[in-house]
């Protein structure tokens, strides 16, 4: 009897501890040197976002905007045509590159819950508009698990592991 009752008690320790982890592990983590990096960049990040706010209002419908090789026009915005974009917006846009870390930065997607910065890479930084940590990756079901930074201010880092 004893030894029933004690591979019980260790049974549902074992499945708390798992439930714990599994919780624990989908909350944003906060990394300061990923924080401190990012700091480097938000100030053109934030321009870019400027910019997107502007142009899709509070509300946006899903938009994808493709970035040319040397970004110097936008994609997507306003029925797939390029559009030119002033200097300044092109100074942000190229100066964030390096936040990829040689990662692939392409296109932008704008909602009406995140900006999302991406490409095909294994990062991506979200502002999120609705002030939640963002629960996917590229769109809602994708099955893809990131892992969650918490940057500060509703700006996320996003990694994934492919392999």
């Amino acid at each position: 009897m004893k030894k029933r009752t004690l591979i019980i008690i260790v049974i549902s320790v074992a499945v708390i501890l798992s439930v714990a982890n599994y919780v624990v592990s989908q909350l944003p983590k906060h990394d300061s040197d990923e924080i401190e990096k990012f700091q480097n960049y938000k100030a053109d990040f934030e321009a870019v976002n400027n910019y997107f706010i502007k142009a899709y209002g509070d509300s946006p419908a899903d938009n994808k905007v493709h970035l040319d090789k040397r970004i110097s026009q936008i994609i997507g915005l306003y029925d797939e045509e390029a559009v030119k974009i002033s200097e300044e917006l092109k100074t942000s846009l190229n100066a964030i590159v390096p936040a990829f870390e040689n990662y692939d930065f392409s296109f932008i997607n704008v909602n009406e819950e995140r900006i999302s910065y991406c490409g095909d890479g294994y990062r991506m930084y979200v502002y999120s508009r609705n002030g939640k940590a963002p629960s996917y990756y590229y769109y809602k079901g994708d099955g893809l698990h990131p892992e969650v930074y918490d940057l500060g201010d509703n700006w996320y880092l996003l990694t994934i592991n492919f392999i």
